[in-house]
């Protein structure tokens, strides 16, 4: 964990395994048109890439857990619900509270807060902002679907004494 309390970094990092779906999606839909001083574009892809797999090495080193040290269906589905929610909530309360507020303030489609990206069509138009979020929702859903399963297989390939609770 990084120097803060257990629960700080454990929060954290549970939130960057969500997030670092939206780095997925940086790098499968690149917008580097105004990327233009040197080696901008390969920071761009480097630091994206360093992004998306992360919190995957928390996982895989078992420092981090996906799932509850009660491993119940329930208790897996409740675990996952939570921080889904969790981490949804943290992402809309900064991006409309302190990102939208600091785009309209300095003129700056910050993390396009203002208009959606030049290179994609999924959102456009009016409903802009809604599609924007209910898309966000989805790539956090499905990287903590992955994350969680492919923990789960991680820890069903290995002996009993090897795996490590939360």
């Amino acid at each position: 964990y990084p120097a803060l309390s257990w629960q700080v970094s454990h929060t954290i990092l549970q939130m960057c395994i969500s997030f670092s779906g939206l780095a997925v999606v940086a790098l499968v839909s690149p917008d580097v048109n105004d990327l233009f001083l040197p080696l901008e574009v390969p920071f761009f892809f480097i630091s994206h890439v360093i992004l998306a797999f992360f919190p995957l090495y928390f996982v895989v080193t078992q420092q981090i857990s996906t799932l509850p040290s009660q491993r119940t269906a329930s208790a897996v589905s409740l675990y996952f619900v939570s921080w889904l929610l969790a981490t949804c909530s943290i992402f809309g309360l900064f991006y409309f509270s302190v990102v939208t507020p600091l785009s309209i303030y300095s003129g700056l489609n910050l993390n396009y807060m203002l208009s959606p990206p030049p290179n994609q069509d999924i959102a456009v138009g009016p409903w802009y902002r809604f599609v924007s979020c209910a898309s966000v929702g989805t790539v956090f859903f499905v990287m903590r679907f992955l994350a969680t399963l492919s923990e789960w297989v991680l820890i069903s390939i290995k002996p009993p004494s090897a795996t490590k609770n939360e």
